[in-house]
């Protein structure tokens, strides 16, 4: 009776002593693995906010703006700061009615630290009917950033076909920027300034 009781200690024993250095040796290296990821995860962060320094900026306007000029003026602007070579989106929208009279052209266009998107004026126009009726816009496009620093973003708009000139209500425009890829952490393409599509319509 003895015996038998403690051999099952003895093997008891054993294989409590057995769990214990089976547990010494999982808890040792897990912790220095563990503690090694931690760090390299410090680390990654480090790097990720680095290479995302994703910036944004824009503007809203709601009052209504009589508009009068011939020539390209701004309607909107906003200023977006730039943390070093990337690329910009732009966006810019605006809905018009004719202030009354014969109908009216109201054309527009993006422009980035003063140079237009579009070379052509008539590229985005609103027809507008000599009525209450209000016509809608947008347009869109990216350029091409070299260096950090502040960029003016315009939507300019101007009045085609003289007269008495149209009346602006709501305008917006804003700018996304995204930095431009590290060597060695993505494909490599060639990038270039260019506008975007656009809608009119009512």
């Amino acid at each position: 009776m003895t015996e038998k009781l403690f051999g099952r200690g003895r093997r008891g024993g054993v294989l409590l002593i057995a769990g214990a250095v089976l547990g010494a040796a999982i808890a040792g290296p897990g912790a220095t693995i563990a503690q090694k990821a931690m760090n390299q995860n410090k680390a990654g962060d480090k790097r990720y906010v680095k290479r995302t320094e994703v910036r944004q900026a824009g503007t809203v306007a709601e009052s209504p703006l009589r508009f009068t000029s011939t020539s390209f003026a701004p309607v909107a602007t906003a200023t977006i700061k730039v943390p070093g070579p990337g690329f910009l989106t732009v966006n810019g929208s605006l809905s018009a009615k004719d202030l009354g009279g014969a109908p009216n052209k109201l054309q527009y266009r993006l422009t980035v630290g003063g140079t237009p998107l579009t070379t052509t004026p008539q590229a985005f126009e609103l027809l507008l009917p000599a009525t209450d009726d209000r016509q809608n816009g947008s347009a869109n496009g990216f350029v091409k950033v070299a260096r950090k620093g502040r960029v003016e973003v315009r939507l300019e708009a101007r009045s085609a076909t003289g007269g008495e000139g149209a009346d602006v209500l709501g305008r917006s425009v804003n700018a996304v920027f995204t930095p431009k890829v590290k060597p060695g952490k993505g494909k490599k393409g060639k990038q270039k300034t260019g506008g975007g599509g656009g809608n009119v319509g009512p």
